[in-house]
């Protein structure tokens, strides 16, 4: 349980049904552990008996625990970008304040459905997976951010190559603060419009006039495609 290598070919990557099975299993017990008591609570014995098999069974599909916690986290990351593809496509409108406060949204909705994730995510110390995870994750969005937003013409050539980082670091902290009180969703969904509107006071001077006014979902859309004009 020491072992801390998390490369992902050392999974048994499932085939057939049942093994598919077996590992949601584990992966909805993961869940269900560090809810109840973080990343010490995920022992083999404990993932075996909440999903109902062998210890020698969650070491067919996992060598050790923290490729069981990657796996569920990379899940956990799969269904909140597709949580925020589909807010930012139900947009009538898609602006740069637009698709940030549809992705901040589609985040913090996704977490006060799955409180074991803010849990771990606000007790973990700075050298653990989860924080590595989060970083990790969060350069790749700064820079899918700054290349769809330059594709489509929303922002202006001259802005900082740390731009776009810095914007999604700064969306993560506020999501940060909003769970680290009690509240209600209402609450939260204010403190996000206020964070957005923090980040758009700072960036204001790089998006264009098309940024700030928006496009329709289509147009939006085609300009991702290579070669197609923003």
């Amino acid at each position: 349980m020491a072992d801390t290598h998390t490369d992902a070919s050392l999974r048994r990557t499932p085939v057939q049904r049942r093994s598919r099975g077996r590992v949601q299993d584990i992966l909805t017990a993961t869940g269900h552990l560090l809810d109840e008591g973080g990343v010490e609570a995920v022992t083999t014995r404990a993932l075996a008996e909440r999903a109902g098999m062998s210890v020698a069974g969650i070491y067919q599909y996992f060598p050790n625990r923290d490729t069981i916690i990657d796996a569920y986290l990379e899940q956990a990351t799969s269904q909140v970008d597709t949580g925020v593809v589909e807010a930012i496509g139900r947009l009538p409108v898609v602006s740069v304040r637009g698709v940030l406060e549809a992705a901040v949204l589609a985040h913090a909705r996704f977490y006060e459905d799955n409180s074991e994730l803010v849990r771990i995510w606000l007790s973990a110390t700075p050298d653990s997976l989860v924080l590595r995870r989060a970083r990790e994750r969060n350069f790749a969005l700064g820079r899918s951010l700054q290349e769809t937003f330059l594709a489509c013409g929303f922002l202006t050539p001259d802005l900082p190559g740390y731009g776009t980082d810095l914007v999604v670091e700064v969306c993560t902290s506020v999501i940060e603060f909003a769970f680290r009180s009690p509240r209600e969703a209402e609450e939260r969904e204010e403190i996000v419009q206020m964070g957005v509107d923090m980040v758009m006071g700072r960036i204001v001077d790089f998006v264009t006039p098309r940024g700030r006014d928006g496009v329709s979902g289509e147009e939006f859309a085609a300009s991702l495609v290579p070669g197609a004009s923003a």
